[in-house]
């Protein structure tokens, strides 16, 4: 997975401002974690992370460029965003620190391939279902996406969570029960199996007659 950088501005820089005073001035308060450590806080301008992030998976993993020593060349993924509720505004970012050889929890986006023969041949729809699972994953092995292969299914079939193919050492967290994709019955396919159900139907009765 390519990582995406982004420059955390250290907080000490800015005073001691308070969360409204730093928005104003187009920064966002940022927390990131470490596992057994302190928390170090920061800063990220608006602009960047918003360009940033409309191009990231929900399970990017970026690198940070900072003069805070403890967050400088340190990778991390995205653990929470909280918004304004009415504008959706970015208010705070609170990141995971990773560690090489150390097991995170994200949540890995899904990409549907193939072509259902149950929607090719048999006239019925494919519905997708979650759009991510979640993982426990090392940190080297998160996946960008998941495939979701849908090139098996007939009508009433689906892919499920526990189907998905994993990178080595990655847990499910998600229930395994949980549908990903699924082909129903369209209006168009339970009309043609009607009518294969009465040709069949009148077929039976002709060849019954045919035979006294």
């Amino acid at each position: 997975m390519a990582d995406f950088v982004l420059k955390l501005e250290d907080r000490s820089k800015f005073g001691s401002s308070n969360a409204n005073r730093y928005r104003k001035q187009s920064l966002i308060p940022v927390c990131v974690s470490f596992k057994g450590e302190e928390s170090v806080s920061a800063l990220v301008d608006y602009d960047s992370f918003l360009h940033t992030a409309e191009k990231a998976k929900t399970s990017q993993v970026f690198t940070f460029e900072s003069e805070n020593k403890r967050l400088n060349g340190v990778k991390a993924v995205v653990k929470n965003i909280q918004k304004e509720y009415l504008k959706d505004k970015v208010l705070h970012v609170d990141f995971q620190a990773l560690k090489a050889g150390e097991h995170v929890t994200v949540r890995v986006p899904l990409h549907i391939v193939g072509t259902a023969p149950g929607v090719k041949v048999q006239g019925g729809i494919l519905t997708p279902g979650a759009r991510d699972v979640k993982l426990r994953v090392l940190d080297e092995a998160i996946p960008e996406t998941l495939d979701v292969d849908v090139s098996s299914l007939h009508i009433g079939e689906s892919v499920l969570a526990g189907d998905l193919p994993l990178p080595e050492g990655a847990k499910l967290l998600s229930s395994a029960r949980e549908s990903l994709a699924a082909v129903i019955e369209s209006r168009a396919s339970r009309l043609a199996e009607q009518v294969a159900q009465a040709d069949a139907k009148s077929a039976g009765k002709a060849a019954a007659k045919g035979k006294k």
